[in-house]
C-alpha cells in the first residue's frame, strides 16, 4: 500500500512520472521518516506504516459514522469517538508482539471515551478488511458498502498525508526546485506570511527556534502537492466524502506534525488530549504546519469549508500546544491573527476571549443556511 499510494501521489502531481520502489537495509536509522538528496527519496518502512495503520483505524471508524448517515451531510456534524490520539495507540500497539499492549490499549480507550466491546471490535474487524483488500490488491464486494467507503476513506486520506510528505523531500530531491510551479492558495492570500511571522522575533513563538529556508520552502512545494491531490479529488468525489475525507487527513496529519514520528511512543504521553510537540530547529513549529496544512484542505473545499478544519480532539491538542508555547515564552506577542484562527472551530476562539472551555468548543458544525 505504501508504494501504490506514493505511485499514486507521484502520477497526481506528474502524469508522465515513473516511480520506482526500492527495498534495502538501512546503514544507519534516521531520525527522520524520510530524507532526500538527487538520488532518491529515502524513507525508513515502519513510521510510514504507523500511518498507514492510524489511517486504517481512522478509515473504519468514519465509514460506520458514513453508513449511519447514508451519506448525507448529517455526518458532518459527529464526532468521532476514536481520535487521531487513540489511533496512533492502537497502530503503535499492532506492531508490537503478543497482544498484550493492544489490549491495554484498546480497554483505556474503551473506558476513556465510553466505547463499548463490540463497537470497537466491530471497528478492528473493518481495519483488517481494509488491510487485506489493500495489501492484496483485492477489489471489494460491491455489495459490502461499509468496506467500499471505508477503503476510498483510506486511499484518499493517505494520498492527502503523502502529498505532504513526499512534496516535501521532492523538493530536496529536485534540488530545491518544486514540481509544482503554481502557488497554493494560502501563498497568494497571505497566510503562509501571516504562519511565518509567527516564528520570528516579535512574534508569537520562541525564535529561539530558528527556521531554515530551504526546508520552509520544501514545506510549501509538499503543500503546493496536497492542493493538487485535493483538486483531482474533488473532481472524482461526491461533496460530503470528499468533505469528510479532508477533515480526516487534517487528524491523520496530526500525528506526524505534532507528534513527529517516534520509536517509542512513551515519550509524547500520547494518552493525553495534547502530546509533547516535537519540535526540530530549521523547520516551521509544529503547530504552525498543521495551520498551514489545514489550511490547504479548508480553501479547496467548496461544498463544506467550515467543516473543513482542525476539528475536535485535533483542535483541542492544538488549542492547548498553542497556550503552552505561549505559557512559555515571556516574549511572546500573544498575538494570533484571525487567518490562523480561522483554521480552527469558532469556540476555540470565543474561549481564548473569555467564554467557558467546554468539548463544544472544539466542535466543527455545518452552517446553517
Amino acid at each position: 500500500m505504501i508504494a501504490d499510494t506514493a505511485a499514486n501521489v507521484f502520477a497526481g502531481v506528474d502524469k508522465k512520472a515513473d516511480t520506482n520502489v526500492m527495498i534495502r537495509q538501512c546503514g544507519r536509522e534516521p531520525d527522520f521518516a524520510c530524507y532526500a538528496d538527487q538520488s532518491a527519496i529515502y524513507c525508513r518502512e515502519e513510521p510510514l506504516a504507523q500511518l498507514a495503520r492510524m489511517a486504517a483505524w481512522l478509515s473504519a471508524e468514519t465509514a460506520f459514522l458514513f453508513d449511519k448517515h447514508r451519506g448525507k451531510k448529517g455526518v458532518l456534524n459527529e464526532v468521532p469517538q476514536l481520535s487521531w490520539v487513540d489511533a496512533l495507540l492502537l497502530a503503535d500497539a499492532e506492531a508490537i508482539d503478543g497482544e498484550t499492549v493492544f489490549t491495554q490499549r484498546a480497554e483505556m480507550i474503551m473506558e476513556r471515551r465510553d466505547l463499548d466491546a463490540d463497537s470497537l471490535n466491530a471497528i478492528y474487524s473493518l481495519v483488517v478488511d481494509i488491510y487485506s483488500h489493500t495489501n492484496n490488491r483485492q477489489a471489494v464486494d460491491p455489495d459490502n458498502q461499509v468496506l467500499l467507503v471505508a477503503s476510498d476513506i483510506y486511499q484518499q486520506i493517505m494520498e492527502y498525508a503523502f502529498a505532504f510528505l513526499l512534496g516535501h523531500e521532492g523538493f530536496h530531491y529536485t534540488k530545491d526546485v518544486c514540481e509544482v510551479s503554481r502557488k497554493s492558495r494560502i501563498e497568494t492570500n497571505g497566510l503562509v506570511n501571516e504562519v511565518s511571522k509567527m516564528q520570528l522575533k516579535g512574534g508569537y513563538f520562541n525564535p529561539a527556534l530558528t527556521l531554515d529556508k530551504n526546508e520552509f520552502r520544501a514545506d510549501i512545494c509538499g503543500l503546493r502537492w496536497m492542493e493538487k491531490i485535493a483538486e483531482n479529488a474533488e473532481a472524482d468525489m461526491p461533496a460530503v466524502f470528499d468533505a469528510l475525507s479532508k477533515r480526516l487527513a487534517i487528524d491523520l496529519l496530526s500525528a506526524p506534525l505534532l507528534a513527529g514520528y517516534l520509536n517509542s511512543i512513551a515519550v509524547n504521553k500520547l494518552g493525553q488530549a495534547a502530546p509533547k510537540a516535537k519540535l526540530v530547529s530549521g523547520y516551521l513549529y509544529p503547530q504552525s504546519r498543521l495551520i498551514l496544512t489545514s489550511a490547504v484542505l479548508n480553501l479547496s473545499e467548496a461544498a463544506y469549508p467550515e467543516t473543513v478544519k482542525i476539528c475536535n480532539d485535533s483542535a483541542k491538542a492544538m488549542a492547548t500546544l498553542m497556550q503552552d508555547a505561549y505559557q512559555s515564552y515571556p516574549k511572546s506577542s500573544g498575538i494570533i491573527s484571525d487567518p490562523v484562527l480561522a483554521q480552527l472551530p469558532p469556540g476555540v476562539e470565543k474561549a481564548w476571549n473569555g467564554a467557558m472551555w467546554k468539548e463544544d468548543s472544539f466542535r466543527c458544525y455545518m452552517e446553517k443556511k
